[in-house]
């Protein structure tokens, strides 16, 4: 942690779960089953677990043992809240419950003095500009998807660097896809040499290409930067890229359905009165998928403009896609690179049928945290 103090658990919470230890009056099969997850955890958090960190590779997806402290954590509540049942009486728990509460909020409360990091100053104003400038100064400059979930054939010192001068690439490109993230995208290309066609979207199993209507085949990674790339011919080809559900993940799906439908049948043979909680609560969780799972539609536009437009020496705008939602307009502008490319800036207008400007925005094109200067010739981004 670089010198720093780790993550650990709180003086409240070791006094919340000595009292729980002390005073629980009845200390099911449950309850011993969270003492028992509480000292995995502690075990695992202490120096003796060293040795068991550094030769099972497997535990490396957890990244930092103080991560288990939110499971701790939660084992912590759940044995401390057996204080309570201390008092013998309903309304005695009752206030007792309280007092605890409220002696945990109180005390966990963040205080100015104690965090001023937590304290916005109030000559701040937060513009694109300053958060910029901050994104610029702190080391985890775009900390996301792009770095701490980069698949393992991705290369990110090819893809953050500025891309080595590269011969232009004489081809025109135009490009169209559904708003929805991953739902693909179709490219038509145009050269009199063939083209190493790569996309702004990383390769993972599952994605598949078409050339000219033939039968979907498995997409391969770009060799130096890990995106999703297909050799086109020579001429004029379409590529329609999809992705399509691996076996992996249908056998997860499967077994998830089977793991509910033992929980089902094993609450319906243990506990008679259990079953209508637990279809209520399948139902409730059914509604809710349900619900997410059918957004409201997003109405199309279409630009009346032929693609590609030159938008910058080598850098063309290959397509828009345009949609309506709730009343806001969503555009996605995807960019040609035919030759290397500075650092660009670009200024989007909105205007009304009679050329009056509705709004403005001027921004730098990135494909995650990387500028234009990092983007290679022949990719769609």
């Amino acid at each position: 942690d670089g010198g720093q103090t780790p993550y650990q658990l709180s003086a409240i919470q070791a006094i919340l779960l000595l009292l729980g230890l002390l005073f629980t009056r009845r200390r099911s099969t449950e309850w011993w089953l969270w003492v028992a997850i509480l000292g995995v955890c502690g075990v695992l958090l202490s120096p003796l677990s060293a040795p068991l960190w550094a030769n099972v590779s497997a535990l490396a997806v957890i990244q930092f043992p103080w991560r288990l402290l939110s499971i701790m954590g939660l084992a912590v509540a759940i044995v401390g809240a057996g204080t309570a049942t201390a008092f013998p009486a309903g309304a005695a728990r009752a206030i007792g419950t309280g007092l605890l509460v409220a002696f945990v909020v109180i005390t966990q409360t963040p205080r100015p003095g104690e965090t001023p990091f937590l304290t916005a100053a109030d000559d701040i104003n937060l513009t694109l500009a300053a958060v910029n400038r901050f994104e610029q100064a702190e080391p985890a400059y775009g900390a996301g998807y792009d770095d701490e979930f980069l698949p393992r054939w991705a290369d990110l010192a090819a893809l953050q660097s500025p891309v080595p001068p590269l011969p232009e690439i004489a081809a025109s490109v135009r490009a169209a896809s559904a708003m929805a993230p991953g739902a693909g995208v179709s490219v038509t290309s145009e050269g009199d040499a063939p083209l190493a066609l790569t996309l702004s979207q990383f390769y993972f199993p599952g994605w598949q290409v078409a050339l000219d209507g033939s039968p979907p085949q498995a997409a391969q990674p770009d060799a130096t930067t890990g995106l999703l790339s297909v050799a086109v011919p020579a001429g004029e080809h379409t590529a329609a890229f999809g992705r399509t559900a691996t076996v992996p993940a249908q056998a997860g799906t499967i077994l998830a359905i089977l793991g509910l439908a033992l929980l089902v049948l094993v609450l319906f043979f243990s506990a008679r009165r259990a079953l209508p909680m637990a279809a209520a609560a399948l139902l409730a969780a059914g509604l809710v998928w349900i619900i997410g799972a059918q957004p409201a539609p997003a109405q199309a536009r279409q630009a009346s403009v032929e693609f590609p437009v030159a938008a910058a020496p080598g850098l063309d705008l290959a397509g828009i896609d345009a949609a309506v939602t709730r009343g806001q307009l969503t555009i996605r502008p995807r960019w040609f690179v035919r030759a290397n490319q500075p650092d660009l800036l670009v200024e989007w207008r909105l205007t009304d049928a009679a050329g009056n400007t509705i709004s403005a925005l001027r921004s730098a094109p990135r494909f995650g945290t990387w500028s234009t200067a990092t983007w290679r010739p022949g990719a769609l981004m």
